[in-house]
């Protein structure tokens, strides 16, 4: 019978964390792509228009839209750069998650094969044992 590893209920929570810090990681990316595309959008948008205005008022209106324009590309860019920064904490705390995952895991692994080769030890002296004990019987009909 094999020995449990001791420390599996630490591992299956370090998995946990680690999952959890995956998931976390992978909403801010998301939400870091859809801020970058919104200002890559509004970016686009506002080199693509039309500036050939027809009287004084269609320019005020073209100022004021570039105007407002600017603002908004302004709180996007601010946007997307938080969103950056938060992808970026949450990527190193999942790198935290999976760094502390891996050394259980290897202590797991080590665990496994002393338990393993435990077992094929006890197999063997136990083989070797019947065939001390057959040897001494004399041949068998």
């Amino acid at each position: 019978m094999s020995a449990p590893f001791r420390l599996a209920g630490l591992l299956r929570l370090r998995r946990l964390n680690e999952d959890a810090a995956a998931a976390r990681w992978g909403s801010a990316a998301a939400e870091h792509r859809a801020a970058r595309s919104r200002r890559d959008d509004l970016y686009g948008r506002a080199v693509a228009g039309d500036t050939t205005p027809d009287s004084v008022a269609s320019l005020r209106a073209i100022a004021a839209a570039r105007s407002s324009t600017v603002a908004l590309l302004a709180e996007l860019d601010a946007a997307t750069m938080t969103a950056e920064q938060a992808e970026r904490d949450l990527r190193d705390a999942w790198t935290a998650a999976r760094t502390a995952t891996a050394g259980l895991e290897k202590l797991e692994e080590r665990h496994d094969e002393r338990t393993a080769h435990a077992e094929l030890a006890a197999d063997q002296a136990a083989l070797d044992e019947l065939a001390v004990t057959r040897h001494g019987r004399g041949p068998t009909p």
